[in-house]
């Protein structure tokens, strides 16, 4: 009995879950080239109010100013692939991933050039999310 209330548990959490590890996903994107562009911050900060509704894109604002800083020094550290792999695994029973994956691509693009780190997550989630 114990495994069914955890199950539900972990269930009734999917929305928060799934609503961080997209906002992560979204600012390693944008971290991904190294560089920090107004047109991708203004996209990210879009996304995510698209994800969790307007009403809270301060808190939005605020996620993102405390968080920043550690999606980037993981991105670029020797843990980058394994905290990339536990994102899209925390996604796996997300149902919209298209959407998601629309979102990411328009992150990685709203500076003008697609970098080759910003590419290789949006393979990432194409190679696991579509199989």
């Amino acid at each position: 009995m114990e495994q069914i209330f955890s199950n539900m548990d972990y269930q009734s959490q999917a929305p928060k879950r799934h609503s961080e590890t997209l906002q992560s996903l979204l600012a390693a994107v944008m971290v991904a080239d190294k560089k920090l562009h107004k047109n991708e911050i203004s996209e990210l900060l879009a996304a995510m109010d698209a994800f969790d509704g307007a009403q809270k894109e301060n808190e939005n604002r605020e996620w993102l100013k405390q968080n920043i800083q550690q999606i980037n020094t993981i991105l670029h550290g020797p843990n980058r692939q394994r905290w990339l792999a536990l994102q899209f695994l925390k996604l796996r029973d997300y149902d919209q991933k298209d959407e998601a994956l629309d979102r990411l691509w328009r992150v990685a693009v709203a500076d003008g050039e697609l970098h080759d780190n910003e590419a290789a997550i949006i393979d990432k989630a194409l190679w696991l999310w579509r199989q």
